[in-house]
């Protein structure tokens, strides 16, 4: 069996793809506490079920036991389960620390290749995160955010990943990180692109890139290692009729190749990630480079993953409105505040739901993958809503309707209808924005879903259900279900917690078919 070894693991995406390809991850590096508690959760979920214990996996799924209760009753499973989180901050705490930890979890590492999975954080390279600190506004207000923005320790984080390269030596890595990567700035007046060259100069040769840091080297020589002087090829999962980066074999391949737009392959959204797939030179020569993405004929929607899920309705808040007069309040609040008439609201809806079933349409495999619950599905449950913005909701998901897409503000009524921002001019015949336009955006049923982000830990205005008689935003289940996390897997936290893990995360789905393209590739070994 392969193992890996996953770092910047948050809440387990790219872990888990290659978990359901049949691959050992050994060991898992995260640094936020909640995110390790859903590694463990995740973990002895499937030593539960390797183990023939889906009994007690179930109990662990509907929450009937706790991770702490599974410590004080199975004390050696759980032991195992620890072993192979380790809640560090990398570029913080002492690498003998980090080395010490992935050591423990590869003890019993199998015969078979290893694999280093990991996307160091992205903030920083996103096109946004730029935006927001280096953007006009935020120098005309402090000349000095350019300068503070270029030391940002999340540009170099990835030297994190490189020092695990050199000293462990894996046949394969695979590195994920946003778009935006491919045209950042090492520097000011640096080109654009050129921190992604940096990154490929170094990843190429992990030894040659931190051998010139002094207090790296001092460790690794009190821990007696021997550095690896391996070369890799970094090669991309697009690009069929080329080579490698670097020209070895054929037609160069250009830095966009490495963007993966995952809506061509089964993924119900359009989340664009930059993924450097870097095989170690000996495995190059003997094997080649491993095989690429196969690009179903359709694409999968926001209906074929959700539309099977039962109906909710959301709280209110600060009103305490009873269940059955829920749909009459919000009818009242859509009838105020817009013109629409025949307002339709779901009446009888619950605030959580636990379905037995809940059918992904369109795609067997996809479906196999994700409908994996062992009894219910859980999360199934929504945020509160202030009742204005239920009635946002509702006109927007109607536009939606009748138009085919989202409403930009200026498509609003001027009315109290539209949200108090001060980003919006409320003023003439119709309202406009000076920033996003679409701050309130309803999912359409027929297409993909935008990329679900972090930000639906905040507010669930960018990802409106596309059905207007709920009037909400997604479900913890809903989206986890739009990222591909299967059904039986479960998030620690509170639900603001739930959600910034899943908009974190790379899409298991596309991790899965990532290894099992590599899968593939090491049967040559």
């Amino acid at each position: 069996m392969h193992t890996c070894i996953d770092l910047f693991a948050g809440a387990g995406g790219l872990g888990e793809g290659f978990s359901r390809a049949g691959f050992d991850v050994s060991i898992s590096v995260e640094k936020e506490l909640t995110e390790c508690e859903t590694l463990r959760q995740r973990k002895l979920h499937n030593e539960l079920l390797q183990t023939n214990q889906a009994d007690l996996a179930l109990k662990l799924a509907t929450g009937e036991m706790d991770f702490a209760g599974f410590e004080k009753s199975y004390p050696k499973i759980t032991d195992r389960v620890n072993k192979k989180v380790a809640q560090l901050e990398l570029g913080t705490a002492d690498f003998s620390t980090v080395y010490n930890k992935i050591l423990n979890g590869l003890k019993n590492r199998k015969a078979g290749a290893l694999i280093l999975l990991g996307g160091p954080p992205c903030q920083a390279y996103s096109i946004v995160g730029r935006a927001r600190s280096v953007g006009k506004i935020v120098l005309d207000n402090d000349p000095t955010a350019l300068d503070k923005f270029y030391k940002d320790q999340r540009h170099t984080l990835y030297k994190e990943y490189l020092k695990v390269l050199s000293v462990f030596s894996p046949e394969i890595f695979i590195m994920e990180n946003v778009k935006g990567i491919l045209s950042a700035k090492t520097a000011p007046n640096a080109s654009a692109g050129s921190v992604i060259e940096k990154i490929f100069s170094d990843l190429q040769s992990p030894f040659k890139a931190i051998s010139d840091d002094p207090d790296f080297v001092k460790e690794t020589v009190e821990l007696g290692i021997n550095f690896s002087e391996d070369g890799y090829v970094l090669f991309p999962f697009t690009a069929s009729d080329k080579s490698d980066l670097f020209d070895n074999v054929g037609a160069g391949i250009a830095k966009n190749d490495f963007t993966i737009k995952s809506e061509k392959y089964s993924i119900p959204q359009t989340r664009h990630r930059v993924i450097i797939c870097g095989v170690r030179q000996d495995i190059f020569k003997s094997l080649g480079r491993p095989g690429v993405l196969n690009e179903p004929p359709s694409i999968t929607s926001v209906r074929d993953m959700i539309g099977s899920l039962p109906k909710l309705r959301s709280e209110i808040t600060k009103e305490k409105v009873q269940a059955h007069k829920w749909a009459k309040r919000v009818k009242k609040e859509v009838s105020d505040l817009t013109a629409l008439t025949n307002i339709d609201i779901a009446d009888g809806c619950n605030t959580v739901e636990y379905p037995h079933k809940g059918q992904v349409v369109g795609n067997v495999e996809l479906a196999k993958f994700i409908e994996d619950s062992l009894g219910v599905i859980t999360s199934h449950k929504t945020r509160s809503h202030m009742v204005s913005d239920l009635a946002r909701y509702y006109f927007c998901a109607d536009f939606a309707e009748r138009h085919g897409k989202s409403p930009k503000i200026e498509d609003w009524p001027v009315s109290d209808l539209v949200p108090k921002h001060a980003n919006i001019n409320r003023s003439g015949n119709r309202p406009s924005a000076s920033g996003f336009s679409d701050r309130f955006k309803v999912q359409v049923w027929g297409k993909p879903s935008s990329t679900i982000t972090s930000h639906i830990s905040k507010d669930g205005h960018y990802f409106i259900h596309p059905d207007k008689t709920q009037c909400r935003s997604f479900s913890v289940r809903e989206a986890a279900r739009l990222q591909t996390f299967p059904d039986s897997y479960q998030f620690c936290g509170g639900i603001s917690k739930q959600f910034h893990q899943i908009g974190n995360a790379i899409p298991p789905y596309l991790a899965y078919q990532i290894a099992k393209l590599i899968k593939n590739y090491l049967k040559g070994i």
